[in-house]
């Protein structure tokens, strides 16, 4: 802390399915792998028909250690659309994503590279809101709070649109292109659920996407997070199964940061 046909295994291959949940304090942090379900597939297209819950099954205590000299290259996708940042009021959607995503720097090296957009508006190309190292310098700030500053920042879009796929694929591309070898690389996407108007890019379309931008020497983890006090985790499994990743969800702002933190350690302590 981002298939097969032609792309490498994903960090979620050939690992069980975790325990289901972690109660957090006013909220809670729930985990979906994708090898649970109809299929333990992790191919593009042939993922299974979403996670089951088990509430009997035991609750993960704390984030696994991360070994501080581990680098990585994140890209974040967050959703600024205005039927996601208002979801439970005053921006709350928005609000439990910056969390989530300020929390993340915690876990990251000061020579991790964290990237962040928001998703595309109209049809238009990803925004880049920051592209920093945490410990690079500008000016005289470093490079965590240049980082956390800009996601602080961020506004809801005016669009109620919410084109997850459009910004799934999109991103995908950006997190191969700009691929490094010598780090861990990871894509993590906040949304608040299915895409919105239905209309948009199918699941399908997304798939052709994101094999075609892939390549087997570019490993990349992929988590896909469900916001909102009811959030859509059947969607984010969906998504994530397209590239043999993981979802998650969260349904407040004091659950954000462990999920921050959770996706963090989950993807750079994987095999």
């Amino acid at each position: 802390m981002a298939v097969a046909l032609v792309v490498a295994a994903s960090w979620w291959s050939n690992r069980s399915a975790d325990p289901a949940a972690t109660a957090s304090p006013g909220g809670t942090v729930t985990q979906a792998s994708p090898s649970v379900g109809t299929s333990n597939s992790t191919t593009p297209g042939d993922a299974g028909s979403g996670a089951t819950q088990n509430p009997s099954d035991p609750a993960p205590s704390t984030p696994a250690a991360i070994p501080q000299t581990l680098t990585s290259k994140v890209t974040v996708l967050v959703d600024a659309s205005s039927v996601t940042a208002a979801k439970g009021g005053n921006g709350a959607g928005l609000i439990t994503q910056q969390a989530a995503l300020v929390s993340m720097l915690d876990s990251l090296t000061d020579q991790s590279t964290l990237t962040v957009y928001t998703f595309p508006g109209g049809g238009g190309p990803l925004r880049q809101v920051v592209s920093h190292a945490l410990g690079g310098k500008e000016g005289e700030e470093r490079g965590r709070d240049v980082i956390t500053a800009d996601v602080q920042a961020l506004k809801a879009s005016s669009s109620g649109n919410r084109p997850v796929h459009e910004a799934t694929a999109a991103g995908w591309a950006a997190a191969n292109k700009t691929f490094q070898p010598s780090v861990k690389n990871v894509m993590v996407v906040f949304t608040g659920g299915a895409e919105i108007p239905a209309t948009g890019m199918d699941r399908a379309t997304m798939n052709n996407a994101i094999i075609a931008a892939s390549s087997p020497d570019r490993d990349i983890a992929i988590a896909v997070v469900a916001v909102g006090p009811s959030p859509d985790l059947a969607a984010a499994q969906q998504i994530a199964s397209m590239a043999g990743g993981r979802a998650y969800s969260f349904d407040s702002a004091d659950s954000a940061a462990t999920v921050g933190r959770q996706v963090v350690a989950d993807a750079l302590t994987a095999p």
